[in-house]
């Protein structure tokens, strides 16, 4: 790529800040914000494992931030309140949301979600039949660069105060053919998204500033994405996130109910405990690049619960798991059959077990191989446990449910060979004693 190109990516991959210094910084040429202004801003600072790196946000709701989703770290912290100053640090722990469209291509927007409500003020979401029109002043916000040296360049400086400033919204058209005619390359990896521009000959966005807000009418209408020179100020349009074309997006995730595990469910009538925390998947390392994910998975519950866990097996016990002769199954999907043993679409209300016999994968790989290749290739790799019987069957949703062999918990249900017809076909399990050092470690277990 040339040199616009790398000027471009400046502001994409965001700015590395050192840990031993104040990582504030503001707005090209801004002034401080208003104490009653800008108090649902977010600081955010990601940590990539070597680095930090700035971005702003913006709360739109008491547990809701919206950024730019090339802010996504592996570790991100959410400072809260930060205008007025101090700020109070929230670590994020759930999953981070970034739109995908129907072509499965990303968009530079993402919703982070607060492990815990928030008393700060929110950000208003836009009234879209009043966007700001071309030549209207929006507001832009954030911690990054302030002041400029010779032929504009951007300098390094830090004061303490979130900036605010105003640029004026230039045609979207003009902005997307200056950006193609000046790096295609770059313009590609950003044309199918929804964005509009501003510029200004007096105040411009810096390396940091990306995922902060635009507001206009004190909604936000915008989230800080790119500009067009990552190195010199105000010579080139700064892009914006077009908030309003994700709003169906953005409201079905900040409504979506939270996921939860429903405790206690035998003998009943259970319990509701949120989870919060990423979900671990044990990833199998194949080389530096490329991991292959297995179908197994440990979910933390937010807080500590007093029911009794399910015993794992010991190492003694695992070697001697092939001797086992049956598991015991249990789950709340289908129970009933049809003539032809074709499934029945009824659940249980009350949990129900049935016992499996085991037997040898071997044969029911190798008949996956040739009817299914495809999935065979995405399971053939993992550790699995098998089991059939002529009178018992797992159905769909008993996907994940414990198998058990004298109290102890030996697999995990995983899949089956039909899903439409029961007892015709084997069923597959993870193998949790070939995934438990993983198991231990992760869930601290002794």
């Amino acid at each position: 790529m040339g040199g616009m190109t790398r000027q471009l990516l400046l502001l994409w991959a965001g700015i590395t800040v050192s840990r031993s210094v104040d990582l504030q910084k503001r707005i090209v040429r801004g002034q401080p914000c208003g104490s009653g202004e800008r108090q649902y801003h977010v600081k955010l600072i990601g940590n990539n494992g070597t680095n930090n790196f700035l971005c702003g946000g913006s709360l739109i709701s008491d547990r809701w931030i919206l950024t730019a989703a090339h802010c996504k770290q592996r570790n991100m912290t959410a400072y809260v309140g930060v205008h007025p100053p101090p700020g109070k640090p929230e670590i994020i722990t759930a999953p981070p949301e970034i739109f995908r469209d129907n072509n499965h291509r990303g968009h530079d927007i993402m919703l982070l979600r607060l492990p815990n409500p928030t008393h700060f003020p929110n950000v208003k979401l836009p009234d879209c039949n009043k966007r700001p029109h071309v030549g209207a002043m929006v507001q832009i916000a954030g911690h990054a660069s302030t002041t400029l040296g010779p032929n504009n360049k951007r300098r390094n400086d830090r004061p303490a105060d979130l900036q605010c400033a105003d640029i004026g919204v230039i045609d979207r058209q003009n902005c997307r053919k200056c950006l193609q005619k000046n790096d295609p390359q770059f313009y590609q990896l950003h044309e199918y998204q929804h964005w509009f521009c501003g510029q200004s000959a007096r105040v411009d966005i810096s390396l940091g500033d990306s995922g902060g807000g635009v507001v206009y009418n004190h909604m936000i209408y915008g989230v800080v994405s790119f500009t067009g020179n990552g190195l010199t100020a105000c010579h080139a349009p700064a892009a914006f996130m077009d908030v309003c074309e994700y709003m169906p997006w953005i409201n079905g995730i900040i409504n979506r109910p939270l996921p939860k595990a429903i405790l206690d469910v035998h003998p009943g009538p259970g319990r509701s405990v949120y989870i919060t925390s990423l979900p671990k998947t044990y990833k199998e390392k194949v080389n530096f690049i490329i991991s292959k994910n297995h179908d197994i998975m440990l979910l933390k519950l937010r807080k500590a619960v007093a029911i009794k866990p399910v015993d794992l097996p010991t190492v003694e016990e695992c070697n001697a798991r092939k001797n086992i002769l049956s598991f015991q199954i249990a789950g709340h999907s289908s129970t009933t059959m049809g003539p032809n043993k074709e499934r029945g679409e009824e659940e249980s209300n009350t949990l129900q077990c049935a016992d499996i016999g085991v037997i040898d994968c071997k044969n029911f790989l190798n008949c996956l191989k040739t009817n299914q290749p495809d999935f065979y290739k995405k399971h053939s790799f993992q550790h699995l446990l098998c089991g059939q019987s002529s009178v018992a069957d797992a159905s769909p949703g008993d996907s994940g449910g414990g198998v058990v062999h004298n109290g102890k918990l030996y697999g995990v249900i995983t899949f089956g060979g039909s899903g439409t017809h029961a007892c015709v076909s084997p069923i597959a399990y993870m193998d949790v004693c070939e995934y438990l050092p993983w198991i231990k470690e992760t869930a601290g277990i002794p």
